[in-house]
């Protein structure tokens, strides 16, 4: 554990060897559910455990949530986090803070307390670290007075939250079409802040965002916009924006200006090296991709202000490819999941989930890797976390009758991890003696030999 601790404060490239990694059996989370399941999210905490949580169809929709306990190595209860919606609760986003809270974010066209009126609004719920019960939901969309739809949310900074969604309100003159807006919550006041609009340069319609903020507090935010701004053309691209300590916006970046397609699902992820890494869905035939739609990736560096690696992630399927979801697993290495109709490594033409991880030391991608095996059915909507070992946790929406789950959609869970053991040995093998240093401040009496023994034993097998 304390060497995990390590790897979370210090970010050391181990040379991961993921050749011997396997994957776990395949896991129904909503496996008490007889309903249709859609849109499920993930995260995992810092003890390694996986929480859920999804939309429902039950007349209505609702949001409910599962927790996978490591200790015990099995699915909670399902729990529903919107039990006083009356309308249409959808589009969760979870995320967990640094003490481990559980927030669900989700969009809702309940009239809460009778001040939030009958159109879509952003609500938030949190249950506490070893608690059991949800708190009353709460409006975050307060200055809205139309729909507002799709949250995603980052922690940030000494646990300030910042939320994003985009918003049909004439809000601060940014007109009838839809914009993006964003929201920030103060920890050291316990109190958001007032909506600001990000997409302040576009003239049509805005949606669909993606959020991340590195360890600075720097926020940075991409979406989807038609606006034909800087000659990016008629078509859907992709717009990145990025806010200061000061809360100073920079100006509008077309990230998909190569494409004369149409752009979309943009996810961003931040690694603790400063990089923002973003990937997308596009029907543009860039760099002989053809016209199929797949999958993209670009990186920005807020140091340099510079866009760079622009690569071709699909570039082994041949049918089309979307929905991607990325993260920066604790070495700094890009874990990316998409679903895709291409049958390959054996899977049938049915849509499938794909993963592909970039080696942030060499540079390289790995071969793609289906992980939808065991499903004939159709898998769409993937979501990625990892945990403080690195392993991969993956989650996906899938019409298979699987262990009983029947054939209407069901959340399915798959996790691809490797052994503590090697990670270790692998560690150790490439620490430099500052890294060594390092360690010995963390670790402590017996584990300060073990530690020196481990390091001298390796490097003179080496």
């Amino acid at each position: 554990m304390l060497l995990s601790i390590y790897l979370s404060e210090v970010t050391v490239k181990a040379g991961v060897d993921r050749s011997s990694w396997s994957w776990g059996s395949t896991q129904v989370a909503s496996f008490e559910s007889d309903m249709p399941c859609h849109y499920p999210d993930v995260a995992v905490d810092s003890k390694g455990n996986i929480h859920v949580v999804w939309e429902e169809s039950t007349g209505g929709y609702n949001i409910y949530y599962s927790k996978y306990d490591i200790q015990a190595e099995s699915w909670g209860s399902m729990e529903e986090v919107s039990p006083d919606s009356t309308g249409i609760a959808d589009r969760p986003f979870l995320l967990i803070d640094n003490e481990d809270n559980v927030h669900v974010f989700w969009m809702d066209d309940t009239d809460y307390y009778g001040t939030s009126g009958g159109d879509h609004d952003i609500c938030h719920s949190v249950k506490t670290s070893g608690g059991s019960s949800w708190s009353a939901v709460e409006i975050i969309s307060t200055e809205s007075t139309l729909g507002s739809y799709i949250p995603v949310a980052a922690i940030g900074e000494s646990g300030n939250i910042h939320v994003a969604w985009y918003d049909s309100t004439d809000y601060l003159s940014s007109g009838i079409d839809t914009d993006v807006f964003y929201k920030k919550y103060h920890a050291s006041s316990s109190s958001w802040g007032i909506a600001e609009v990000v997409s302040t340069e576009s003239d049509d319609l805005s949606g669909v965002p993606s959020i991340c903020v590195n360890s600075k507090g720097e926020v940075f935010i991409a979406w989807q916009d038609d606006s034909n701004f800087e000659l990016s053309g008629l078509d859907r691209d992709i717009f990145f924006k990025s806010r200061d300590l000061s809360g100073d916006w920079s100006y509008t970046t077309v990230v998909s200006w190569l494409s004369d397609g149409y752009s979309s699902g943009v996810k961003l992820a931040c690694g603790k090296d400063g990089l923002v890494h973003s990937v997308w869905y596009d029907d543009s035939p860039m760099i002989d991709s053809g016209s199929d739609a797949d999958i993209f990736y670009y990186e920005f560096n807020p140091e340099l202000d510079a866009w760079y690696n622009f690569e071709f992630v699909s570039d082994e399927c041949v049918s089309s490819s979307s929905r991607p979801d990325v993260t920066v697993d604790v070495y700094g290495d890009i874990v990316v999941v998409w679903h895709d109709s291409t049958p390959y490594g054996g899977s049938n033409s049915d849509a499938d989930i794909m993963l592909r991880i970039k080696d942030s030391e060499t540079q390289t991608w790995s071969q793609e890797l289906v992980v939808s095996t065991d499903n004939d059915d159709n898998s769409y909507y993937p979501e990625v976390a990892t945990d403080i070992n690195g392993f991969i946790h993956i989650i996906w929406q899938d019409a298979m009758d699987y262990l009983g789950s029947g054939t209407d959609y069901d959340v399915f869970y798959r996790k691809f991890f490797g052994s503590i053991e090697d990670l270790q040995s692998g560690i150790f093998q490439n620490l430099d003696i500052g890294e060594i240093i390092i360690l010995v401040g963390i670790l402590g009496g017996f584990q300060i030999i073990l530690a020196v023994i481990i390091y001298f034993a390796l490097k003179k097998k080496k």
